[in-house]
């Protein structure tokens, strides 16, 4: 168990709570009176990675054989398959309109 006064815990913090994540006990004491007690988590959080690095996810993921290779078909391929009606750019019937509208309202 490490004792350690208000003042050297506000400027040694950083220092202190590595020696909590060793496994240490700090006491943080007032005039020699002990008055906080930093121990180290009950379930410890894993650190993430201090910086990216290159090929850290190496075998996570496998790009397929013939990710690159085309997909199979070609645009126009749904020519004629279905077409859209004369009216469609036409303006909708006022009744449609007004349903609408009051839906919104």
């Amino acid at each position: 168990m490490v004792m350690v006064d208000v003042h050297e815990a506000e400027t040694d913090l950083s220092r202190l709570l590595q020696q909590v994540e060793d496994g240490e006990e700090v006491v943080i004491c007032r005039e020699g009176v002990p008055v906080a007690r930093l121990i180290q988590s009950e379930a410890p959080a894993e650190a993430p990675p201090k910086r990216l690095t290159w090929g850290r996810d190496v075998g996570k993921f496998v790009v397929p054989a013939d990710f690159n290779a085309p997909l199979g078909r070609e645009f126009g391929q749904l020519d004629g398959a279905w077409n859209l009606p004369s009216s469609f750019d036409e303006p909708l019937p006022e009744d449609v309109l007004e349903a609408i509208e009051s839906e919104l309202r």
